[in-house]
């Protein structure tokens, strides 16, 4: 998408136009003004995309818990819902796999019997299941804390990924989780040796497929075995 600086501001639309524009290049909230863009167009930039990384953030702290045991670290927020966002749930695969995973022993292979029914409760009680998220001590961040544009590059994605990554490190440093597991490939390819190299406790040795594009089944068993090896599964039920 290319912004027109230009008539932007004549343009009614101009703040869903903006922040679509910087979601795409997310670094755009720690530089100057570039050639043609003026310093309160850049402004009104950070003032949008700070709204809407402030109401993500809210979502998260919200279900923060005291004393943190892992913490999951995604590529980015979904452009339509919230990993902590109770009201969607219905296409959230990475809620319900990993709920899947955690409370309802779904660590191997397809879905089996009893499996729609599993489903079923993890969508009604989204809310409960966070709860019981974080009260085993877990905890999901996005290493991107706002949603990319729809269609974004690989290419686009791991250089936002990567310069968020200070950002990243000062959570762990405040937090001091026990172990960390990187999601998705661009997560865990630009993330995990950097990570590693400043002190974090990262527990997987190779990416954990996202749950979606029929990657749900590597999935769960990627992360199943990893928390089964090292011994956080099998938990109580939620």
């Amino acid at each position: 998408m290319a912004l027109n600086w230009r008539t932007a501001k004549k343009d009614r639309g101009y703040q869903r136009e903006a922040a679509e524009w910087t979601a795409q290049r997310p670094w755009i909230l720690s530089t100057r003004p570039s050639t043609g863009m003026s310093s309160n167009l850049l402004r009104m930039i950070r003032e949008v995309v700070g709204m809407e990384e402030a109401a993500y953030s809210a979502l998260r702290e919200k279900y923060r818990p005291d004393k943190l045991k892992l913490l999951f670290i995604a590529e980015s927020p979904a452009q339509s819902r919230s990993f902590y966002d109770v009201g969607t749930s219905d296409n959230d695969w990475l809620y319900l796999e990993t709920m899947g995973v955690l409370f309802h022993n779904l660590v191997g292979g397809l879905y089996g019997e009893g499996s729609s029914h599993s489903r079923a409760i993890l969508r009604v009680k989204k809310g409960e299941y966070l709860q019981c998220f974080k009260n085993e001590g877990f905890w999901l961040l996005d290493a991107v804390p706002t949603p990319f544009a729809e269609g974004m590059n690989t290419r686009d994605k791991a250089e936002a990924i990567r310069r968020y990554a200070p950002r990243l490190m000062e959570i762990i440093n405040a937090c001091r989780p026990d172990g960390c597991v990187l999601i998705g490939r661009t997560v865990y390819d630009n993330l995990a040796d950097e990570l590693r190299r400043a002190g974090a406790p990262v527990l997987n040795q190779e990416f954990i497929p996202f749950p979606a594009y029929g990657h749900s089944q590597a999935f769960r068993q990627k992360l199943g075995g990893l928390l089964l090896r090292h011994g956080i599964l099998p938990l109580r039920s939620c």
